[in-house]
């Protein structure tokens, strides 16, 4: 009995010197997400709920040092955790077969091995620096067009004057450990403000592939970008940059250009982005993306990737098609958003998407919402998408309707 009063008295002690140690946080979001989706082939349509959660705990120990840890948890209903898994395939009961899921934990009894880690990196605060060192979102200056995803790596920020510098490096693929076979990524950017309301930058990226038989495949991005506010309401953005590849046998090179403009009035705001890409004959001149890079944020769910997608994200980036194949892209986007009395609100996007020979298509999308009890945001978004010649006279049009439940904390 005594033993039990000391334990129960340190355990006290711990708790309420806790704080005094560390500062913990939690903050994350739930998301429920109900699709349907038809790609106009006439066959059945999708429909399914996915739902995740993801919980990104920092642990504080000083005003220098801090821990973090951002972990995802995908529980599509019906859907057995990720993972391989027996299930009947063949109505053969004396066979055993296996079926790998990619995503799930929510079938009957679907509790199983479906936590991801996205984030767990510590971090450092010095008077005039900033480092990262694990895994963590990177993302480049060009909007994510070339990467824009959790990579494992090395990041570090510092200010000379009225310059701000980043460094980055993030080993891609780790092959053999006694082998060059390795694919990593350097990358610096430095962005100057040039006056409270005019801001520019540089960037250069490079990515270095190591073959173990035959020639290495390095690929240099450089470019430049800036912004510029004509007011507090009306501001213009543009970047470019060039990507050059080697594979050491052929090389080539081809650029993007992009520009924007962005408005905020009383009830909202509205931009108009403008992105072009030239037509690339030649294999080695076609564009080259390092992870899973998409154009987000514009309110499209087909054309450009839709930004509250969780596994219900068919057909996203049609813009890619061109891109990535070097037929040239000319894109035109036009979105915005609406707020109304009792926390209502409305989005719009519009985008086409042109190559040099046939147009890639036209997509429409609209978004109505509403929040309760501060932050249980529901909403119904949709978008259509008429597609282009580009894909040939036997395409069919898509469209998606999702309703979601979305909670951050």
């Amino acid at each position: 009995m005594k033993l039990l009063k000391v334990a129960v008295v340190m355990a006290l002690v711990v708790l309420m010197a806790a704080p005094a140690f560390a500062e913990m946080k939690l903050n994350g979001y739930y998301r429920l997400q109900g699709t349907f989706f038809d790609d106009g082939t006439g066959a059945d349509d999708n429909q399914d709920f996915s739902q995740r959660l993801r919980m990104k705990l920092t642990n504080t120990l000083n005003e220098n040092v801090s821990f973090v840890y951002y972990g995802e948890v995908d529980a599509d209903w019906g859907q057995p955790a990720k993972g391989t898994h027996a299930h009947d395939t063949d109505g053969n009961p004396d066979t055993v077969d296996m079926t790998t899921y990619t995503n799930g934990g929510g079938t009957v009894a679907g509790d199983g091995v479906n936590l991801e880690t996205k984030n767990v990196y510590l971090a450092i605060k010095g008077d005039n620096f900033s480092t990262k060192l694990g895994l963590q979102g990177m993302g480049d200056t060009f909007d994510g067009l070339i990467f824009s995803e959790d990579m494992a790596g090395a990041t570090f920020k510092t200010s000379v004057g009225p310059a701000d510098f980043t460094l980055l490096y993030s080993k891609l693929v780790e092959g053999a450990k006694d082998v060059d076979d390795d694919a990593t990524l350097y990358g610096g950017t430095v962005s100057f403000a040039a006056s409270d309301m005019a801001t520019f930058g540089a960037s250069v990226y490079y990515t270095e592939t190591e073959a173990a038989v035959g020639s290495d495949a390095d690929v240099l991005y450089y470019g430049v970008n800036g912004s510029v506010a004509v007011s507090e309401a009306l501001s213009f953005n543009a970047f470019g940059f060039v990507a050059d590849m080697d594979n050491g046998v052929t090389s080539g090179d081809t650029y993007i250009l992009n520009a924007d403009a962005r408005y905020k009035f009383d009830m909202g705001n509205a931009k108009f982005r403008v992105m072009y890409a030239p037509e690339e004959d030649q294999a080695e001149d076609q564009f080259m993306d390092i992870a899973e890079a998409g154009l987000n944020g514009e309110g499209l769910m087909f054309i450009g990737g839709d930004a509250y997608a969780t596994n219900n994200g068919n057909g996203e980036d049609k813009y890619t098609d061109a891109l990535y194949s070097g037929a040239g892209l000319m894109l035109y986007a036009l979105s915005g958003q609406l707020n109304f009395d009792n926390d209502i609100y409305a989005r719009f996007a519009l985008a086409y998407a042109d190559t040099d020979d046939d147009d890639l298509g036209t997509e429409v999308g609209a978004t109505i919402g509403k929040k309760f009890f501060g932050n249980v945001d529901v909403s119904v978004r949709a978008a259509q998408f008429m597609v282009g010649d580009a894909y040939g006279p036997d395409a069919n049009d898509m469209t998606k309707v999702i309703g979601m439940v979305n909670v951050g904390f």
